[in-house]
């Protein structure tokens, strides 16, 4: 098991959402954090995710402030931001998710990364909800650069032989009853849900029988 456990990443990794009633007001992390410390209760946690964070705010504030804590284990959720920016290019992104990756491979230190859930949001609910304006235009781009991103995400963590969390064809963030108004975070049910399926990947990947949900 592992000393020091430290999330980096965005809103997802903070826990931004809406609240579902019956379900703990908690982001994934937070849950599966709490999981893994009834298995090592002297193992510190830190959650460094910032809403609206991209992949140079996490390279230049929260990398640093991570590494002080020396920690054996790190998850990266980062990209979704990123995609929002007129400027975003594939080799941009990738050259810099590279340079992020490349920070973080250091001895005795477990790395996982993690690829976006596709909500399978269509242009006719889109378009439901909000016309067919340029803000659906600007959704369905978005939506299309994060399968991009996705697309890197996977391909770099299995070049340096990092675990990647799958998230892209994830169901349960296919169902709006675990989505947020904003359609792009989960609520409190969904992070249920994605928190429960983390520790399974954990469970099968790091051989933890006795993580338990």
């Amino acid at each position: 098991m592992w000393n020091t456990f430290i999330a980096l990443g965005d809103s997802i990794v903070e826990g931004v959402g809406d609240i579902y009633p019956g379900y703990e007001n908690k982001g994934w992390v937070d849950l599966v954090a709490k999981e893994l410390i009834k298995l090592s209760p002297d193992m510190k946690y830190y959650n460094f995710g910032v809403g609206g964070s991209t992949i140079e705010e996490v390279i230049n504030t929260q990398v640093k402030k991570a590494l002080n804590k020396n920690p054996d284990l790190i998850t990266l959720t980062i990209g979704g931001n990123d995609a929002r920016n007129p400027r975003w290019t594939p080799s941009i992104f990738s050259q810099r998710y590279s340079d992020l990756i490349n920070s973080l491979i250091l001895p005795d230190l477990t790395l996982v990364t993690m690829t976006y859930p596709n909500t399978n949001i269509s242009k006719e609910n889109l378009i439901e909800k909000y016309d067919d304006t340029p803000r659906t235009k600007g959704w369905l781009l978005y939506f299309r650069r994060m399968k991009k991103i996705n697309q890197i995400i996977r391909r770099i963590s299995i070049d340096n032989d990092i675990f990647c969390m799958e998230f892209e064809d994830f169901e349960p963030a296919r169902d709006p009853q675990n989505l947020s108004q904003d359609m792009v975070h989960p609520n409190s049910r969904g992070y249920w849900y994605a928190a429960n399926y983390i520790i399974e990947l954990f469970k099968t990947h790091f051989g933890l029988a006795d993580l338990t949900w």
